[in-house]
């Protein structure tokens, strides 16, 4: 139980960021808590991609020109819950997008 509670404890003081692969070559996977190109999760029509780090913003990831976020775990969690990245997640309505969009949701 401890050591479930230290992983999440863990785990809450990451952050992330999502980009687009585009940008990954500029990546510096030593800076991040992934270890390669080969490891990293693409969104499901592969143009977007994450990394997460612990502590201070890598330099890398404050000089990407796509970025979004950051988020933390739990938000991240959700993200990839999502269509985007799920190709099994439902699918969101187009009026549910626009008045998310607009902030309406």
């Amino acid at each position: 139980m401890q050591q479930r509670h230290a992983m999440e404890n863990k785990s809450n003081r990451r952050e992330y960021i999502i980009y687009n692969v585009s940008e990954l070559d500029t990546i510096d996977f030593r800076a991040v808590l992934e270890t390669s190109k080969k490891t990293i999760t693409y969104s499901v029509d592969e143009t977007k991609s994450f990394v997460k780090w612990e502590g201070d913003v890598p330099k890398c990831i404050e000089d990407l020109k796509s970025k979004t976020g950051p988020y933390t775990h739990t938000e991240m969690r959700n993200i990839l819950q999502t269509s985007e990245w799920d190709p099994d997640a439902p699918k969101e309505s187009t009026w549910k997008r626009i008045k998310k969009f607009f902030g309406f949701d």
